[in-house]
C-alpha cells in the first residue's frame, strides 16, 4: 500500500469528514473596495446557513484582491447533491451576479501559510466583512 493510499485509509478510519472547498476572488478598485466588502457582507448575512470564510487578502498595483472560501459540504453531500451543497452552488452563483462589478474568478485557495491568507486572518478588511457589522449599511448590489 502506498502512502497516499495508506493516508486515505488513515483519514477514514479517523471519522474526519471530507469537505470540499471553492474559492472565489473579487479584485475591486481601491475606491471600490469598502464597496465590495459591504456588499459581501450583505450577501452572507442574506445566507446565513452558507459556510463561508475569508481566505485571502492581497493588494496589487490598482486592485485589492478579496479571496472567499465556500463550502460545498462533505464529499458524500456532495456526490448526491445534498441540501448543503445545492444552497452553497446557488450561493456562489448569486455572489458572481450581484458583484460581478467586482470582477469575480474562481481561483485557487491561498496556501494557509502564504501572506494572502495570513493577512486575511489579521487584516482590519477580515473584521469589516462580518455580516453583523455591516447589516445596517446599503450596499450597491448589481441586480440584474
Amino acid at each position: 500500500m502506498t502512502d497516499a493510499v495508506q493516508r486515505e485509509v488513515d483519514l477514514e478510519f479517523a471519522g474526519i469528514d471530507k469537505e470540499l472547498e471553492v474559492a472565489l476572488r473579487f479584485a475591486p478598485s481601491f475606491q471600490a473596495a469598502g464597496r465590495a466588502a459591504a456588499s459581501l457582507a450583505h450577501m452572507i448575512a442574506l445566507h446565513p446557513g452558507i459556510p463561508v470564510r475569508l481566505a485571502g487578502v492581497e493588494v496589487s498595483r490598482s486592485r485589492v484582491h478579496l479571496t472567499i472560501a465556500v463550502s460545498l459540504g462533505a464529499l458524500d453531500e456532495i456526490k448526491v447533491a445534498g441540501p448543503v451543497s445545492c444552497r452553497s452552488v446557488a450561493f456562489m452563483r448569486a455572489l458572481v451576479k450581484s458583484m460581478a462589478a467586482f470582477d469575480p474568478a474562481f481561483v485557487q485557495l491561498p496556501d494557509p501559510n502564504s501572506r494572502e491568507a495570513l493577512q486575511a486572518r489579521h487584516s482590519s478588511i477580515a473584521g469589516n466583512l462580518s455580516a453583523s457589522r455591516l447589516a445596517s449599511s446599503e450596499p450597491a448590489l448589481r441586480t440584474a
